[in-house]
């Protein structure tokens, strides 16, 4: 029950993060193709508006009982292909990047699949070192219940 009442905080923690980094990477995209770093008012809407179903998305793939016995790492590589599928109409859509430009896609394509093996790196380091300290504490716990 307290993971359905943490959902809420989790989508607006997925939406803020995955809004700024989107807002970053748009300044570093426009910069290398557009020579210029500035980001159009309707665009931040937009790019919040991707924010907002990328994050949805992966409170369904991380929450979804379907989900649940994967390994984390099949439940990361299933988010990252679902986001790209559902943020790929969007940037057609909204024009985000030039539709006949292969250099511009593949450049968004790979910096897309890059941030997600950084962060699903990050995700399978922390879960590890979570892994290591609840053992350790496991063990100390089972140690002082053998002296007591």
């Amino acid at each position: 029950m307290d993971e359905q009442k943490n959902i809420p905080e989790k989508f607006l923690q997925l939406t803020s993060m995955a809004f700024t980094f989107a807002i970053i990477a748009n300044a570093i995209f426009r910069r290398v193709f557009d020579g210029d770093g500035g980001i159009l008012f309707h665009v931040i809407f937009q790019i919040l508006l991707l924010a907002v179903v990328n994050s949805g998305i992966s409170l369904f793939v991380t929450n979804a009982k379907i989900f649940e016995r994967l390994l984390t790492l099949w439940q990361l590589i299933i988010n990252m292909f679902a986001c790209l599928a559902a943020t790929i109409p969007l940037v057609i859509v909204f024009r985000l990047i030039p539709l006949y430009s292969p250099a511009a896609w593949v450049t968004f394509i790979t910096i897309f699949i890059a941030s997600f093996i950084i962060v699903s790196a990050i995700i399978i380091i922390k879960i590890k070192l979570d892994e290591k300290r609840y053992n350790r504490q496991l063990s100390n716990y089972k140690e002082n219940q053998k002296h007591d």
